[in-house]
């Protein structure tokens, strides 16, 4: 996912997260909300890596390796979409 693809689920995941807590559903609001931020860490994590790629350079491939590492979408998305992220289920 690009920062902005994250940007775009978190903001999905914090309107879930103030439906439920509006209707009573604490634990439910909790979870989309850590989800949400999760997915601005993220973005936060990609650019910061990129600025990185671009100030050193690729000189010796081990900030290649990283940002690659870094854009591998599977490390912060859940097999289902209105789930949130292993990471969160797991610190349940």
């Amino acid at each position: 996912m690009t920062p902005d693809e994250h940007r775009v689920a978190a903001q999905h995941y914090a309107t879930d997260a103030l439906g439920y807590l509006i209707r009573g559903d604490t634990d439910t609001a909790r979870e989309k909300h850590q989800a949400a931020r999760i997915h601005l860490i993220a973005a936060m994590n990609i650019e910061a890596v990129r600025k990185r790629e671009i100030s050193k350079g690729a000189g010796n491939g081990i900030e290649t390796e990283a940002a690659q590492e870094a854009l591998q979408p599977e490390a912060a998305s859940s097999d289902d979409p209105g789930r949130a992220p292993r990471s969160v289920e797991n610190d349940r």
